[in-house]
């Protein structure tokens, strides 16, 4: 990731604009909150992580029937790496470690009036289409059973003429 401008702030107190390159390389990984999946020798350098995959997991609640998304939520962490630097001396002793630096968290829900309206246009028009379905299947059968008895009867009415 390269960043080519960003504000900056001056001795001052204002804000400029830079619009040379502020920081060349930001070496950010992304992982799932708490470093969820991330190899154990990541994992082991931060004290506090408790990953936990039905916490952390990005997630997705689709209806059923037809496949409306009713909720659903991305989680993700951004991480860089904490190193030593030279020319610092407090950094000196410093552990060459993947650091959580920002956790972030999106996600959606239909509210109750968009549930409502799902349910009323779509769920009900399914459910009488699945009675009508049913309803015209027994007919098909009983108008069947009908025609065979009528049949049958027909020709043995004409096999008795005979």
């Amino acid at each position: 990731m390269i960043f080519k401008s960003a504000p900056s702030l001056s001795l001052s107190g204002s804000v400029e604009r830079n619009n040379g390159p502020v920081i060349k390389y930001a070496p950010v990984i992304l992982t799932l909150p708490h470093m969820l999946g991330a190899a154990q020798e990541y994992r082991k350098l931060v004290k506090g992580l408790e990953p936990n995959l039905k916490k952390h997991e990005t997630f997705i609640e689709v209806q059923h029937l037809t496949g409306t998304p009713l909720q659903g939520g991305k989680r993700v962490q951004f991480n860089m790496f904490l190193k030593p630097i030279n020319q610092i001396t407090l950094t000196e002793n410093l552990t060459t470690s993947l650091v959580p630096t920002i956790w972030v968290e999106e996600g959606i829900a239909l509210n109750q009036e968009m549930v409502n309206v799902l349910k009323k246009s779509l769920i009900n028009t399914l459910a009488v289409l699945d009675i009508v379905h049913y309803t015209l299947f027994i007919a098909g059968i009983i108008v069947a059973v009908v025609s065979v008895v009528i049949f049958i009867s027909q020709r043995q009415k004409r096999v008795a003429v005979k």
